[in-house]
């Protein structure tokens, strides 16, 4: 086993090897030798050693540094930049697990013919498991194996801590997409041969880091390359076109790594999964200057995609636009691809000063509406020379991402902002959603046909909430369109909530169209209001009822509610508890044994609290204040 670690690691070595003279030879030309030197020194204590040099290429030279041993095992990767004087200078501590050896230091320029190299002396601690430390360094240390004497835990962590300084390399230094696949392979081949010794909760954060590390390694590969894109500007407009060839050669190109990736990860003893996002090639416009956009594909690079499930974003500095593999319908690619047509993506700017209808967003019900971005008016066309035809609607949902560059106002103040879809022949916008990505600053939405989308920001209150605890909880789920007033005026924050009216407000929180009615509980008919919304809630396996029974009419009660919010946040994806004490009531011995772990899972998510003395009061009824608050905190967590 142990020789075949070692032969492994040395095919990787190579892999590292090729792959940084191909990056330094891309787009170059053998220009004239360029002199390197470079020296290292190891502290005795610390075990940090300190490299430093030269280049004659002076100032900004990228410079390569790999550390391996003399069984040619890699130890160390970066890239640096020189600095004045052509000088360059790097750190990094040597894993205590490392074996006592003598490692070569190699240095190359971006000039394939210039190197240099030096060597150092590495004497290991006495209790290698001791000190789990990984480097100081920005490099990558792909060294990764559980070494006789580390312990499970020290393992764990310096897989974690290799795996974070890959990323580090990936995000900060730009290296190539070969090389960062390269490094990924190994460290998910060193959790495979460890993932026995792992432990709880251990194996949760090395689950999590090699997910998110396979997320970025495809980002890598995802996006186009620039020689595919044809892009021409006229004075309002930029239309950019696709080269079939090369662009379905990427697409295979990104195809081969997600297989790799998946029979990897597989294989890695550990549950870990190709993340949804990393679903699809990235056809990156870049700046647009707030120009009109259209960008052409042809048919057969969109057929290609939806036959080996491979979605297509279009992204440019003003939105993304994500089209899962299944969006468009089968047949319709097939015809245009018999035609040698082409699947063009086009929107249309339009200032938010320019928009009109927009207070009729609010319907009846009052409050002030007001445009806080550009709207965009989107289309799909079939596009053969001067002929098209507009794709009206999409056979799966579409998700549109539109950036912090378009919004008028502060996107930290955006819980009240929604995406309102406008339809000309009822002058009027209506609500299609909308959530805040606090991590890039982005509003996202799902739509399955195109039209006009504006970003419009609803304040809406009530004259008896004025004073109330959960006044802001009522007023943002309003404006979300997930509860409503009773009257224009009147909330009535104290009345109870029937189990029909909860499912609404759930329904209607999570974006669930309403489905036709299949006479699943003996006690909801099909003429019900609720009837459609029961059903998509059922379908989604949010509801189960008793005995054929849901009982649409009873009101809800608390435990209930938490059985509710505990089965939405499992399915909607979130993060499992698996720590943390229970949150504790007095009246707990009252709560249903059924209903008990629920209580106790939305407890400790923040989600639900008790009532005044310490209790839950499981079996009271929630109010409508509650469901506005409770529902408001679990959006935000989902």
């Amino acid at each position: 086993m142990e020789m075949e670690e070692a032969a492994l690691k040395r095919i990787v070595v190579s892999i590292f090897a090729a792959v940084l003279i191909v990056s330094m030879c891309a787009g170059k030309g053998f220009a004239a030798s360029v002199s390197l030197s470079v020296s290292a020194a190891i502290d005795a204590d610390t075990k940090e050693v300190t490299l430093a040099g030269t280049t004659s290429k002076g100032k900004g030279q990228r410079i390569f540094v790999e550390v391996i041993d003399s069984d040619q095992v890699l130890e160390y990767l970066n890239q640096l930049v020189s600095g004045d004087g052509g000088m360059f200078a790097e750190s990094f501590r040597m894993n205590s697990a490392s074996p006592s050896k003598t490692y070569t230091v190699k240095v190359y320029s971006e000039q394939p013919d210039s190197s240099a190299s030096t060597q150092f002396q590495y004497h290991g601690s006495a209790n290698p498991g001791s000190d789990p430390s990984t480097g100081q360094g920005n490099g990558t240390n792909l060294d990764s194996d559980t070494a006789s004497g580390t312990t499970p835990g020290a393992a764990s962590s310096r897989l974690v801590k290799d795996i974070d300084a890959l990323l580090g390399s990936m995000y900060a230094l730009s290296i190539t997409p070969e090389l960062a696949l390269a490094g990924a392979k190994e460290l998910i081949r060193s959790a495979r041969s460890g993932s026995p010794n792992i432990a709880e909760p251990a194996k949760q954060e090395v689950t999590h880091k090699l997910t998110q590390l396979a997320e970025e390694v495809m980002a890598q590969f995802a996006t186009m390359q620039a020689t595919s894109l044809h892009k021409v500007e006229t004075g309002t407009q930029i239309r950019v076109t696709i080269d079939a060839l090369t662009a379905i050669a990427n697409l295979n190109r990104w195809i081969a790594v997600r297989a790799e990736l998946s029979e990897l990860l597989a294989q890695s003893g550990l549950d870990v999964h190709l993340p949804s996002k990393a679903e699809g090639i990235v056809i990156d416009v870049g700046q647009t200057a707030k120009k009109d956009v259209q960008t052409s594909l042809p048919a057969r690079v969109v057929q290609q995609a939806a036959s080996q499930a491979v979605g297509i974003v279009i992204r440019t500095d003003s939105i993304d636009i994500q089209f899962p593999s299944a969006a468009f319908d089968t047949a319709m690619v097939k015809k245009a691809v018999a035609e040698n047509a082409a699947i063009s993506v086009a929107y249309k700017k339009f200032r938010q000063e320019a928009l009109t209808d927009i207070q009729g967003a609010a319907g009846d019900t009052g409050g002030s509406m007001k445009a806080v971005a550009d709207a965009f008016d989107f289309q799909v066309l079939k596009t053969r020379g001067e002929a098209t035809e507009t794709i009206e609607s999409f056979t799966d949902k579409v998700t549109i991402s539109i950036h912090e560059s378009n919004f008028s106002a502060n996107p930290y103040n955006a819980e009240k902002w929604g995406i309102y879809r406008y339809e000309p022949e009822r002058k009027t916008w209506v609500y299609v959603g909308g959530k805040l990505d606090k991590k890039t600053q982005s509003l996202n939405f799902q739509t399955s046909h195109f039209s006009l989308y504006a970003i419009l920001e609803w304040n809406k209150t009530f004259r008896d909430i004025a004073s109330h605890w959960a006044k802001s909880d009522i007023e943002v789920m309003t404006s979300r369109h997930v509860v409503q007033g009773i009257e224009e005026q009147l909330f009535l924050p104290e009345a109870s909530v029937t189990r029909a009216q909860f499912t609404a407000f759930m329904t209607r929180a999570l974006r669930l169209d309403e489905k036709s009615y299949t006479d699943g509980f003996s006690d909801v008919t099909a003429d019900k209001w609720y009837a459609g919304l029961v059903q998509a809630a059922f379908d989604h396996q949010l509801i189960q009822g008793s005995e054929n029974r849901f009982e649409p009419e009873a009101n809800m009660s608390r435990e209930q509610m938490a059985v509710f919010l505990a089965r939405v946040y499992t399915q909607s994806g979130g993060t499992a508890i698996t720590a943390g004490e229970n949150v504790s009531f007095k009246d707990e011995t009252s709560i249903s044994p059924w209903a008990l772990e629920a209580v106790r899972t939305v407890s400790r998510l923040g989600i639900l609290q008790g009532r005044s003395g310490g209790e839950y009061a499981p079996k009271e009824s929630v109010t409508r204040a509650e469901a506005a608050a409770v529902i408001r905190r679990l959006m935000d967590l989902i």
